[in-house]
């Protein structure tokens, strides 16, 4: 799912869904989203959502200095507590937007969505350094069919010293079961 203004000359979701098709057409949907209501409606349509493993969600987030996290959209923001709850039940969802790997969004996202796995960069992330490192991400996730933390680790392996942004993949403890 692509949050981002229309006048953003840089879309890295464009660059994700021609890759992802490459390795199967069928594989990826790309959704364009400008309001967080649309988004709040597409992910409580919960028959839909049973359609995917994998959702990636592509804006910009910010942690401002009271640790105050969102996710910002071209109109409108997201707080952790504002998805709907269970929303990820089980799913492996990955972030690319700055800063919402640190511990004041990922912390009450997972609890929230009921997220399995989430892997989100935790510094400011440049959009080129953010395609580089998901496409790596989804080709040993899918072309190679690995587990999501093994493709996170393959990819931190061949990335480390090149993709800023930090990226941290981060696990449902279920501890609230």
């Amino acid at each position: 799912m692509e949050c981002m203004r229309k006048l953003d000359e840089v879309s890295e979701g464009i660059v994700l869904d021609e890759f992802v098709k490459m390795i199967d057409p069928d594989l990826v949907e790309v959704v364009n989203l400008q309001y967080s209501s649309h988004l709040i409606e597409l992910l409580e349509d919960e028959e839909r959502m049973e359609n995917f493993m994998n959702i990636h969600l592509c804006g910009r987030g910010e942690v401002d200095d009271a640790d105050d996290a969102y996710f910002f959209m071209p109109n409108g923001r997201i707080h952790p507590y504002d998805f709907p709850e269970d929303c990820f039940k089980d799913k492996v969802v990955t972030i690319s937007a700055s800063a919402l790997g640190r511990t004041a969004f990922i912390h009450p996202f997972i609890e929230q969505t009921g997220a399995e796995i989430v892997i989100a960069p935790q510094r400011d992330l440049c959009p080129v350094d953010a395609a580089i490192w998901y496409v790596n991400y989804f080709y040993f996730l899918l072309h190679h069919e690995r587990l999501a933390s093994t493709a996170f680790e393959r990819t931190e392996e061949h990335l480390d010293n090149y993709a800023r942004g930090g990226f941290q993949c981060w696990y449902n403890d279920h501890s609230d079961e």
